[in-house]
């Protein structure tokens, strides 16, 4: 297709508002494709062609979450509070104990995050179907079907089964590690005598 119709109408096999709608669904498959395009620009009439354009996701109503927030937005706002408040504990904690960050930054770098831990979860359960599929029952070869489908759901809306039950288990997210990382750097004096100007010691006390 060489671009978006312009002012059209539905067409006469979708004549009616519901057949309309399910036109408007039939082509899933294509989000990867269109996601990327600025609904908000379309300039088209409520018709066949109004986003969502290629459309079972509506992505007006719908946004993809940013990767700094997408696992957050999706949790409990008592279980971001516990994560949060745990997080500032210790960190005011370290304040009274300075001798003890080094040993807890390794042990931030040895922590798993949510993502690695969805990871781990979904290549086990995928791992597994596959195997139980090929040696026995062809329908467990719906479970890495199923698997692969939350992963994607994850990776656009930061959701999938397991999140609330990782989230509660006291799993972070990357940004929520580094946030601590970075306080107990700042209370060891790493950037203490750095100055705001100079990017490359900026840089290496960040990475350090």
């Amino acid at each position: 297709m060489s671009g978006i119709p312009g002012r059209q109408t539905c067409p006469a096999q979708f004549s009616t508002a519901a057949s309309c709608q399910t036109r408007k669904r039939a082509v899933g498959g294509l989000l990867l494709a269109r996601a990327s395009i600025p609904i908000a620009s379309y300039d088209t009439p409520k018709a066949w062609n109004q986003p969502p354009y290629w459309p079972f996701y509506d992505l007006e109503a719908n946004p993809m979450q940013n990767t700094r927030n997408r696992v957050p937005a999706n949790t409990a706002a008592e279980i971001n509070k516990k994560i949060r408040d745990e997080t500032n504990a210790r960190v005011r904690y370290y304040q009274q104990h300075k001798d003890g960050i080094r040993s807890r930054l390794r042990q931030l770098d040895e922590e798993w995050d949510i993502e690695r831990a969805i990871e781990c979860n979904a290549s086990a359960l995928a791992f597994t179907g596959v195997v139980l599929g090929a040696t026995g029952d062809k329908r467990w070869l719906l479970l890495p079907a199923m698997v692969t489908a939350f992963l994607f759901q994850h990776a656009i809306q930061g959701w999938c089964p397991p999140v609330p039950i990782l989230r509660h288990m006291g799993f972070r997210t990357a940004s929520e590690i580094e946030q601590e990382r970075q306080a107990l750097k700042a209370l060891r004096g790493d950037f203490a005598d750095i100055s705001n100007d100079n990017a490359d010691a900026i840089l290496n006390a960040v990475r350090a």
